[in-house]
C-alpha cells in the first residue's frame, strides 16, 4: 500500500476512536444525570417522610397499630387517620425504592424483597381502602406494580411467602 492509503486508515481509525469516546462521555452523562435525578427523588422523599413522621408521637402509632390487630377493637377517627399516614409513609418508601429500581440503582432481587413487603401491607385491613383512595399520587408506573401485586395475591400467585 502506498503512504496515502495508509493515511487515510489512520485518519478513519482515528475518527472513530474520538467517536466512540464522545460516546462513552455521552454515556457517563447520562449516567449522572440519572444518580442526580434519584438523589433529588431520594431527598424529596425524605422531607416528606420527616413531614409525615413528625405529625404524630411514636406512641400514638404504637397505639393505632395495636388497635388495628386487635378485632375486637374499635377504631377512632383518629386512629384511622394515623394508620392513613403510617400506610401513606410506607408506601412512599416503596415509591422511592421502585424509582432506584427503575433507574438501575438497586437489584431486581432487592425490588421482590419491597414488593413482598408491599403484599404484607395489603394484609392490614384499612390498605385497600387507602390505596384506592390515595393511589393517584403516586407515579403510574408505580401504580400499576402495586396492582401487580394485589392480582397476583388475589389469584394465588404471588410471589410471597404469605398465606
Amino acid at each position: 500500500m502506498k503512504l496515502p492509503t495508509y493515511q487515510f486508515v489512520a485518519q478513519m481509525l482515528a475518527a472513530c476512536g474520538v467517536m466512540f469516546s464522545l460516546g462513552l462521555v455521552a454515556y457517563e452523562l447520562k449516567q449522572s444525570r440519572d444518580i442526580a435525578i434519584a438523589d433529588v427523588y431520594q431527598a424529596r422523599s425524605a422531607m416528606w417522610l420527616d413531614y409525615a413522621s413528625s405529625m404524630y408521637s411514636p406512641e400514638q402509632y404504637e397505639a393505632a397499630v395495636i388497635k388495628q390487630e386487635d378485632p375486637e377493637e374499635k377504631l377512632s377517627p383518629f386512629d384511622i387517620e394515623v394508620l392513613s399516614n403510617v400506610t401513606s409513609n410506607a408506601f412512599t418508601y416503596f415509591e422511592n425504592v421502585h424509582f432506584q429500581y427503575q433507574q438501575g440503582l438497586i437489584t431486581e432481587e432487592e425490588w421482590i424483597s419491597t414488593k413482598e413487603n408491599v403484599a404484607a401491607e395489603f394484609s392490614y385491613p384499612c390498605t385497600h381502602t387507602w390505596w384506592q383512595e390515595f393511589r393517584g399520587h403516586f407515579r403510574k408506573s408505580f401504580i400499576n406494580e402495586v396492582e401487580g401485586v394485589i392480582h397476583s395475591m388475589e389469584t394465588g400467585l404471588c410471589e410471597t411467602s404469605l398465606p
